[in-house]
């Protein structure tokens, strides 16, 4: 699964993008009518990442697309989608847990111990990190009732109404080794 936002052309009244939620040098920026994008790279201690500002014209352009196959390789399906940007999200096709909406479809809804990620209508998102307050069977009707573009399942949630959540130990879907390095992605 990719989140991406698929290239536009300018058209004749741009918006005004408000400046990025970060601040320092970037790397690469790139700005139409439909999206602005500002990229920067961090270094850490043994780790390398980006962050990404993008902003969005159109909620619309807050696309899930899906490998065409078993496996497509991300770089071939952003060129495909025509995205920029792309990003790995939930490799939803891997396992069998959670409930997968896109584009207001309802693909699978299992049980799980993962956290939620839905977008909403109006772009913003919602996470949902206890499930126990609603039936398995009854979310995906109350998530597409309330017209959820996209659900992502991945977890633990770091951070919360501005706060550092704690990580809770039962929570065994990552590894927490030293030793062990893997991507991650954040979203917010």
């Amino acid at each position: 699964m990719t989140l991406f936002s698929s290239l536009a052309y300018a058209q004749e009244n741009p918006p005004t993008w408000t400046a990025p939620c970060f601040e320092g040098p970037c790397e690469y920026t790139y700005e139409d009518a439909d999206r602005s994008i500002v990229i920067q790279k961090i270094t850490g201690d043994q780790s390398a990442g980006l962050l990404i500002d993008v902003q969005l014209r159109e909620v619309a352009g807050f696309r899930a697309g899906a490998a065409a196959g078993d496996f497509e390789a991300l770089s071939s399906m952003a060129q495909r989608e025509g995205a920029a940007p792309a990003i790995n999200a939930d490799d939803y096709s891997t396992h069998k847990y959670g409930i997968i909406i896109r584009d207001g479809q309802c693909f699978r809804k299992h049980g799980t111990t993962r956290h939620m990620l839905a977008v909403l209508p109006d772009g913003s998102f919602e996470t949902v990190s206890d499930r126990t307050s609603q039936p398995l069977k009854e979310l995906p009707q109350l998530l597409q009732a309330e017209n959820v573009m996209h659900t992502f399942e991945f977890g633990p949630v770091l951070v919360e109404n501005g706060k550092i959540v704690a990580f809770s130990s039962s929570f065994d879907v990552i590894s927490t080794r030293e030793s062990r390095r893997e991507p991650r992605t954040a979203i917010a």
